[in-house]
């Protein structure tokens, strides 16, 4: 009997595990063949292998800690932005890792309107302290990487951090854009200045609304209204806005999916960097998972589809209203059925495709987020605002 009931449970599992293979990966697979767009639709890229240029001392990431020859080298790309008048660099985080990554605070005021208790959020903070704490570099520009970077630049150029509430959906990017507008305006003092902003994951989403709205006041118009109506306070925004445009702004993503779409201006520019692992840019999204065989796989799972539905009533509603515009956020009947693309490159901006060599062991995918935490690591500091000197300010 005990003979029996053992077959019938592994009988049970293979088929489990069949089905989960044919619905998750071979259909999902053999879909997206069918949608693979031209590579000339897509943006130029380059493959290269990552190699630290000079050995940072991660194990402790203070300045007084590095070697000279470390300083040396990141003071050297510091005076090549002062020399093409960058006057700042921007750090941006992605999803999860902001002030308020499941929107709770926003939840409990809009409880708070119908009740007459008020909630504690100090929580939220500690919450996300501990979080960024336990996540260490691991997708996640800690202080201390702040501060390295910092450092190496100070008296030439100014570092800052921008936060925002890093919820997975559309009204929390739409949020983070008009944020980061108000932030960058000021640092614009002469024509010639320029600001390099470098974002994780989907801030590069929020990079993206930036450029439309920038670009094109009418949609900048739309947005912001569509953003007062899920809550946003700040009206005057469009003043910021405009005094943007034709403003010198690098933007940098690194392993952004390819989400809403960009509209650069002349004075604009776009590069992309990616965890990949061959010179081909098409990829199984689900082949090698344990051992990150092909590089970033959130960048290629985070499509359209994908977004988290916001438990604010009114951030919800805006979020179906912009799924018209930006593109469809939380569908997964649509992520399941017909993923975007098997190909990394987004459609406009200049990708490098990198093998970070972040997967060194059997499995490895826990502590490497699928390949997409690598890009906050101390130890591709050095390298990746190297290739980005090399880039925009050769």
């Amino acid at each position: 009997m005990g003979y029996i009931l053992m077959f019938m449970i592994v009988i049970i599992l293979a088929l489990f595990l069949f089905l989960t293979w044919y619905l998750f990966v071979y259909k999902i697979e053999n879909l997206q063949k069918q949608d693979l767009p031209k590579l000339e639709d897509l943006s130029s890229f380059d493959y290269q292998e990552f190699s630290e240029p000079v050995k940072v001392n991660f194990q402790e990431p203070r300045w007084d800690a590095q070697s000279q020859e470390w300083k040396d080298a990141l003071g050297l790309i510091a005076r090549q932005l002062k020399a093409h008048h960058v006057k700042s660099v921007y750090l941006v985080h992605g999803t999860f890792v902001g002030s308020d990554p499941f929107d709770l605070k926003h939840l409990f005021e809009e409880m708070q309107a119908f009740k007459t208790f008020k909630f504690n959020t100090s929580w939220i903070k500690k919450f996300v302290a501990y979080k960024k704490a336990f996540m260490q570099d691991l997708g996640n520009f800690t202080p201390e990487y702040f501060d390295l970077l910092a450092k190496g630049c100070e008296g030439l150029t100014q570092v800052k951090r921008f936060e925002w509430t890093s919820g997975n959906h559309h009204y929390a990017r739409l949020a983070g854009a008009l944020d980061l507008a108000k932030k960058i305006v000021d640092d614009f003092e002469e024509d010639t200045d320029r600001i390099l902003i470098c974002g994780h994951s989907h801030a590069g989403q929020i990079f993206a609304i930036l450029t439309q709205m920038i670009a094109d006041p009418v949609m900048g118009k739309i947005l912001l209204d569509f953003a007062i109506e899920g809550g946003y306070e700040d009206e005057n925004v469009l003043q910021q806005l405009a005094k943007l445009k034709g403003k010198g702004i690098d933007f940098v993503t690194l392993g952004s999916p390819k989400r809403y779409e960009w509209s650069l201006g002349e004075n604009q520019r776009l590069l992309h960097l990616i965890n990949h692992r061959s010179e081909n840019p098409e990829v199984k999204i689900f082949s090698g998972v344990l051992n990150i065989q092909n590089g970033d796989y959130v960048q290629l799972w985070a499509g359209e589809g994908s977004d988290s539905p916001s438990p604010v009533k009114l951030q919800a509603q805006v979020n179906r209203k912009l799924d018209h515009i930006l593109d469809v956020g939380a569908d997964m009947k649509l992520w399941k059925d017909k993923p975007r693309t098997y190909h990394r490159l987004h459609t406009q901006g200049h990708t490098l495709l990198i093998n970070f060599k972040d997967n060194d062991q059997k499995i490895c995918f826990a502590q490497t987020l699928f390949g997409h935490g690598v890009y906050t690591r101390y130890t591709r500091m050095l390298y990746q605002f190297s290739q980005i000197q090399k880039y925009f300010y050769p």
